[in-house]
């Protein structure tokens, strides 16, 4: 099983359990910590890791595409997503977001890692690493959590 794994979230979520006097080490530690319980959860035998590059195409579309988000980025996410590319091979999505990755490169062979819902999207098997449940998306709930994303939006975004 190839797991596909959200590289953002983990960096993030990684970078925002630091506090300013902590170290690079315990940022590895943790780092390894989600990698090794995605990859034994998931029983992957292989694994990518994607991160969001420069570049995004969706603002050129639409300038306001995630506004209303804080602008600031956690004090260790550069170190975080550095580390997982220097370890873990992490592949940067540029032009696009990580997740544009995980949903193109899902097989039926593969596990999307991930807690974005708006992967919910993308048929086939997906893991949510945080509240540790499996899901398997149908080709109808896929098109329907599609559908109901354009209907309603996101007001995050």
């Amino acid at each position: 099983m190839l797991a596909l794994i959200d590289g953002d979230i983990i960096a993030f979520r990684c970078a925002t359990s630091m506090t300013e006097d902590a170290n690079e080490g315990l940022l590895r530690y943790r780092i390894d910590e989600m990698m090794d319980t995605i990859l034994k959860e998931t029983e992957a035998t292989e694994f990518k890791v994607y991160l969001t590059g420069k570049g995004n195409f969706r603002y050129k579309i639409y300038p306001e595409y995630k506004a209303h988000r804080p602008k600031e980025k956690p004090l260790w996410v550069a170190e975080a997503k550095d580390y997982l590319t220097a370890v873990f091979n992490a592949e940067w999505a540029e032009g696009q977001e990580a997740d544009d990755l995980l949903g193109i490169n899902q097989t039926i062979d593969s596990i999307i890692c991930s807690i974005d819902k708006d992967l919910l999207q993308v048929p086939g098997k997906h893991y949510n690493f945080v509240k540790k449940e499996f899901y398997r998306i149908t080709e109808y709930e896929s098109n329907y959590n599609f559908y109901k994303q354009c209907l309603m939006g996101d007001r995050t975004d």
